[in-house]
């Protein structure tokens, strides 16, 4: 899966409307060939090509769902597409799934370099039409939502995720030093309609008095930092290094993230076009005469549910080493263009201690500066130092690797339940954390520093706070500057 998002729509968006969106955009594009539609609601489900089969559009009415299947064959690129449109129309907060799969063949699959998201027409024709619906004090957008200092209260829960929305919140801060922004929210806002919120502070003030409302060991965005909330908790700060000669680097760094971090989500059951599928069928069965035939299939999807659940785990254990490879190269990759500046202007430390991951101690030391650095920027006398100058150059030309906020994300995603599930073991053994099982704990620590060691038991008696707490301990005591 390339793309996967899901949010809410206007009450007023339904069936009628989303095949009427679809038939436009093939009607009048000159990449589709798929005959006109002419599709019966009477009937639950229509499945129509192009001629030459490259194309196809399959439609099922379900009393509860509207799904439209896409498919798409390049020669060029020797792979399809398949996007999904799963409405849910019929509740009280309809909402929209959209899905793209990218599927290749068994030659062109090891040439392929890079994959491209085709951000389906339907999806900008909705949010063109003002069909987004609110996700609890949001509207769904593909424009920024600028907030001034009369929302501050509405941004400090944001951040502190007393209020969970549906979609991702990408919360993009001021500039202290520029009434510009360094993304381009307006490109990002339109670029993931449907898939993120576009939440930005209106003016360096909003950032001051946002500062003032948390503790300064809170990982809280500013100077043009852009902190993603996804939901669930997890988090992820960008930095603009400005140091790529791609423009606008920044801004397809952020949107590429958030699509490739919701593509790796898995699709809720509700929202599943197979498994929605499967349920017709097994409903249209129990309804023949031939109960028989009816058990028997029922053993058969369910057997291929265990198949499908054992393939997903594995799946999720490769995506979870990815992103700690990815944040690996990174860091070297942000130490080999820091090694170019010359040796004059290196600062070269000498420690006894080994690092817990790569580049530990250089993170240590940016962070305590950063946070020296925030505490002269409101004061006239300090800001106007030469101490102000050095270390807002220091921070302008070295960054902190992202590795230990990937590390907060696995525990805290880990511990969630209260205690330690098989797939939260195998997030934090991947990380490349020690789980051992004795009496009624797991101890966990990261392998080769015993020293600071957690425990989380294995039937905590409030599972609701208990394993919020001992995620907050341990990341303290790791992560803390």
């Amino acid at each position: 899966m390339i793309f996967n998002t899901r949010f809410y729509v206007d009450k007023g968006f339904d069936r009628h409307i989303l095949l009427d969106l679809m038939s436009e955009w093939l009607s009048t594009s000159d990449n589709y060939f798929i005959p006109d539609i002419d599709f019966d609601f009477s009937s639950d489900e229509l499945d129509i090509a192009a001629e030459d089969g490259s194309q196809r559009l399959v439609i099922n009415n379900y009393t509860d769902r509207f799904i439209m299947q896409l498919s798409v064959k390049s020669e060029a690129e020797g792979a399809e597409y398949t996007t999904y449109f799963v409405l849910d129309d019929m509740s009280d907060r309809p909402s929209l799934h959209v899905s793209q799969n990218k599927s290749f063949s068994a030659i062109s699959i090891q040439n392929d370099k890079k994959t491209y998201v085709h951000v389906p027409t339907v999806l900008r024709s909705i949010f063109w039409n003002e069909y987004g619906g609110n996700d609890n004090g949001i509207i769904t957008d593909d424009k920024p939502l600028i907030l001034r200092k009369s929302s501050v209260d509405f941004l400090v829960d944001v951040l502190s995720q007393k209020t969970q929305f549906l979609n991702p919140i990408v919360y993009v801060s001021a500039c202290s030093n520029s009434s510009s922004y360094d993304l381009n929210v307006n490109k990002v806002a339109s670029e993931l309609a449907g898939q993120a919120h576009v939440v930005v502070e209106g003016s360096p003030l909003i950032s001051k008095i946002i500062r003032q409302r948390f503790d300064e060991n809170f990982d809280l965005p500013y100077n043009g930092m852009v902190k993603v909330i996804f939901p669930g908790g997890e988090s992820k700060m960008f930095y603009n290094k400005k140091d790529s000669s791609t423009y606008n680097s920044f801004d397809y760094y952020v949107i590429n993230s958030v699509r490739r971090i919701m593509a790796g989500v898995d699709v809720e059951p509700d929202f599943n076009c197979i498994k929605l599928r499967q349920k017709h069928m097994l409903e249209k069965l129990a309804n023949s005469d031939d109960k028989a035939l009816s058990v028997l299939c029922e053993q058969m999807l369910a057997e291929k549910d265990q198949e499908i659940t054992a393939l997903n785990d594995e799946i999720r254990s490769l995506r979870r080493q990815v992103r700690f490879t990815e944040a690996k190269a990174d860091t070297l990759q942000s130490r080999f263009n820091d090694s170019d500046a010359g040796d004059d202007k290196q600062i070269c430390l000498s420690v006894s201690n080994s690092e817990i991951y790569q580049g530990e101690i250089a993170n240590i030391i940016l962070k305590i500066l950063q946070r020296e650095y925030n505490t002269m920027t409101d004061d006239p006398n300090l800001s106007a130092s030469r101490k102000y100058d050095v270390l807002k150059d220091l921070l302008e030309h070295n960054f902190p690797c992202t590795t230990d906020t990937q590390l907060i994300d696995c525990i805290r995603n880990a511990f969630k339940d209260g205690t330690l599930t098989r797939e939260g073991i195998g997030c934090l053994r991947d990380a490349g954390f020690v789980v051992d099982r004795g009496g009624s704990h797991y101890k966990v620590y990261k392998d080769g520093f015993e020293k600071y060691m957690t425990t989380v038991s294995i039937t905590p008696s409030d599972k609701r706070y208990g394993g919020k707490n001992a995620a907050s301990d341990f990341c303290n005591m790791l992560f803390r500057y």
